[in-house]
């Protein structure tokens, strides 16, 4: 059993010296909640941190003006001082500039930013260097001001926050909404724009089923949300799933855009992989993107075309889809439909 997505209710327990008040927006992707502290100070916490007791109280029980994790790190209404302070870049970055990042389908970098409990989108840039401008300029107008504030340099309340210093991109119907109109996202195939949800842009999007359903873009593209909430169909053939390989369904998880095809850090290489009828068949590394990508389809071309085009034929020539009639795809124990 699955893991449910609901997002659990704290409102009003307590986990040590803070008491839940209300949600608050996500910080870096995670959940967080608003608290109140026992010495009256309202901070923002992620839920991991509360459950996992890594933040107990706003920081005052360690004599600091914010929150202070177990390893050293001062929060201040949800950020980090140390690490805007040092700028750390983190492991899996592969642009060597924070808030930079490469986007494979596209073949643009992004630049975005975090701050106070928000992340902002700064814009998709053909060249690294222009990335890394709009994040630097951001980072000169929110993290500056922000430190000098910590070290008393600055009043609070000349700050800035970060509505003023990155507006949110217009997401109207205009072209600058990004347009995924007739792109498949597992069993959902978006139709149309439709009104946001809250703040949140969303499709309509109809299902294999049939049925229409709105989904908030994010969740869409996060693979989320995957259906109306149908339980679908699966078709089993020799371990390879029939509708999985028809869809091309790219998993939540990928980052490259291309189903089997993921970056290697450690040899600065795409790899190119294919499975099929239970075995994995690697399919060779590569420096260029689309090189990846080509042995990918060339691979698909040969395996799973061929395999959808008899088991097409299979399924017209027999109403009984459990036939054991000997030779082609479907041999007796075979298929399984699920």
């Amino acid at each position: 059993m699955g893991h449910s997505r609901k997002k659990l209710d704290l409102t009003g327990q307590k986990y040590g010296h803070l008491t839940i008040l209300e949600p608050a927006e996500n910080i870096g992707g995670r959940t967080a909640w608003r608290c109140l502290c026992d010495c009256g100070q309202e901070v923002v916490v992620k839920t991991c941190h509360l459950r996992n007791g890594h933040t107990k109280s706003c920081g005052c029980q360690n004599g600091l003006g914010g929150p202070r994790s177990a390893l050293g790190l001062t929060y201040m209404d949800g950020t980090c001082v140390e690490m805007i302070r040092t700028r750390t870049v983190r492991s899996n970055n592969t642009s060597g500039t924070p808030g930079v990042d490469w986007m494979a389908k596209k073949q643009r970098w992004r630049a975005s930013i975090c701050f106070k409990g928000k992340r902002r989108y700064l814009g998709s840039f053909k060249k690294l260097e222009d990335a890394v401008k709009a994040r630097k300029r951001a980072e000169a107008e929110l993290f500056e001001p922000f430190l000098d504030a910590c070290a008393g340099k600055l009043l609070p309340s000349e700050l800035r926050n970060i509505d003023e210093v990155c507006p949110p991109i217009p997401r109207g119907h205009n072209g600058q909404r990004m347009d995924l109109t007739g792109q498949r996202f597992g069993r959902l195939t978006a139709l149309a724009p439709a009104e946001n949800v809250g703040s949140m842009t969303a499709w309509r999007c109809q299902c294999d089923c049939g049925k229409e359903t709105v989904v908030m873009t994010a969740h869409l593209r996060s693979g989320q949300t995957t259906s109306c909430g149908c339980k679908p169909k699966v078709t089993l053939v020799d371990g390879t799933c029939i509708e999985l390989i028809r869809s091309k369904t790219i998993r939540s998880n990928n980052t490259s855009g291309v189903t089997g095809v993921e970056w290697v850090p450690n040899t600065n290489q795409w790899k190119a992989v294919i499975f099929f009828k239970g075995k994995r068949h690697y399919l060779g590394c590569y420096r260029k993107f689309e090189d990846a990508v080509k042995a990918r389809k060339r691979a698909e071309d040969e395996l799973f075309e061929p395999f959808l085009k008899e088991f097409s034929q299979t399924a017209e020539d027999t109403s009984e889809p459990h036939s054991d009639q000997p030779g082609g795809i479907l041999q007796g124990k075979g298929t399984k439909v699920l």
